[in-house]
């Protein structure tokens, strides 16, 4: 089940987005913990993370530029 980011697989595992994402293993797992990040878990083992939810969740914490902000004024 487990898929490499490297070959264009739709899911990653927890240590593959950690690297993605530049932060600890540890903080991927306080995500989970938290439920602020969505995940899989696939017979209740492994964390497993897809792509394209990743990519989403990564957007929804995107911040407008001050001339964005001006535009929309």
């Amino acid at each position: 089940m487990q898929k490499k980011l490297s070959t264009g697989y739709d899911y990653i595992n927890a240590k593959e987005l950690s690297e993605l994402l530049g932060v600890s293993i540890k903080t991927i797992y306080g995500k989970v913990y938290n439920r602020q990040i969505p995940y899989y878990k696939p017979g209740g083992k492994t964390l497993m993370f897809k792509m394209s939810e990743i990519q989403e969740w990564i957007k929804s914490g995107r911040h407008s530029t001050i001339e964005e902000l001006k535009e929309i004024i």
